[in-house]
């Protein structure tokens, strides 16, 4: 991934406050929740930090990986929720 300082400035810059959807593939499976205490802390190197209660069981898969994805939802997607059943999109409509 090639992302430079100026990028990921400006990208965090649009994120002010909202809901984002942190995911990690752990053993082949997506998991995922929703976070909004979500802030960069470094821009060399680019560092974001996500705050997750010790006891959501995506805190272990997180603990276990180090690594994870950051989805950053736009106003008009604030309707979407999270499915954290194997086999289900991560994100869905509701309906």
């Amino acid at each position: 991934m090639n992302l430079t300082t100026s990028d990921f400035r400006k990208a965090m810059g649009c994120f002010v406050t909202g809901v984002t959807i942190i995911t990690v593939d752990q053993d082949g499976e997506i998991h995922g929740m929703t976070a909004n205490a979500f802030t960069s802390v470094s821009l060399d190197p680019p560092l974001v930090l996500v705050c997750v209660d010790h006891r959501a069981r995506t805190h272990a898969h997180l603990h276990a990986r180090k690594r994870f994805g950051v989805n950053v939802l736009r106003n008009d997607a604030m309707n979407l929720k999270v499915r954290a059943r194997p086999g289900y999109y991560l994100a869905s409509p509701e309906s």
